[in-house]
């Protein structure tokens, strides 16, 4: 459930706990598979198809001041992302720090914001799955010592974060969202992808009302009930929802459904509030100790 340098905590419910040790039969198969495709395919185009899509990722992702890239992104690395979106809060200043300003980054920074926690990791991918059906992860690592190493928990908090899960807490747990680029995705997905991310690292925040958190179990469920009450009662979001008419496009017309996907996600977003007001914290978890936005 929770490990650091020092100490471990295993679950409780035994089952649960030797469940990795379960034998994955038809895993093994598609493994196989997967790996007849690759050799198939060769290793050196592989190669360079998945340099190319991570290179071209970084340099989208890099310059945006809301989204943090975890790990070292100078060495050679997978086509795969670990990364956080940061939220932002009111400010009354509108001046751009020095910083930004020798960047050009004013496409993505609106006039009264500043940075402040980022989002949930595992919030992150739910917003990917549900408004643009992208498959990602989100969450913390199973090397535990090596996500403090990444997001710069130290001791004191480490310790604090043991303390809230042995009360029940495993919802406290830091952690990121991370996303992939296999040589097998199409330039569209790949573009699609790239553009979810910026989408949700400009309004990603505002659909934190729309879901429940479980500070148990660390999840995020879409309220059903809020949408049927406050989206579907109002007729200027529900026409817009109506409107998303994928027939339209073709079935080999990935662009035009990913385009209708993303115009659908904007214009919605423009109606929510842009700093919703954020949930209670349980009385028994110190507000200070929560690392992202709620």
């Amino acid at each position: 459930m929770f490990c650091q340098i020092q100490d471990t905590i295993y679950a409780d419910n035994i089952e649960e706990r030797e469940n990795a040790g379960t034998p994955p039969i038809i895993q093994k198969v598609r493994a196989a598979l997967a790996f007849w495709t690759k050799e198939y395919i060769g290793y050196k185009p592989i190669e360079i198809l998945e340099n190319s899509y991570i290179a071209r990722a970084l340099e989208r992702l890099l310059p945006n001041p809301h989204i943090w890239v975890l790990g070292n992104t100078t060495a050679k690395r997978q086509a795969i992302v670990s990364f956080l979106v940061h939220s932002t809060t009111y400010s009354s200043s509108p001046h751009k720090t020095a910083q930004e300003a020798k960047a050009g980054l004013d496409l993505w920074r609106e006039t009264g914001n500043t940075v402040d926690k980022p989002l949930h990791g595992p919030f992150i991918a739910k917003l990917l799955n549900d408004l643009f059906g992208i498959q990602a992860r989100g969450g913390c690592a199973c090397a535990g010592p090596y996500g403090h190493s990444l997001l710069n928990v130290d001791e004191p908090h480490s310790l604090a974060f043991k303390s809230s899960i042995e009360k029940g807490y495993s919802g406290i747990k830091p952690g990121w969202t991370r996303v992939s680029f296999p040589y097998y995705m199409s330039e569209e997905e790949f573009e699609f992808i790239l553009t979810a991310i910026e989408f949700i690292a400009i309004y990603g925040q505002r659909f934190l009302p729309w879901y429940h958190f479980s500070w148990r179990k660390g999840t995020w469920t879409f309220k059903k009930r809020y949408y049927n009450n406050n989206v579907l009662r109002g007729t200027t979001l529900a026409s817009m929802i109506k409107d998303l008419d994928l027939h339209e496009c073709k079935e080999e017309e990935l662009l035009c459904k990913y385009t209708k996907y993303l115009e659908t996600a904007k214009r919605i977003a423009s109606l929510l509030p842009k700093f919703p007001p954020q949930r209670r914290v349980p009385e028994d978890i110190d507000i200070d100790l929560v690392p992202f936005r709620v």
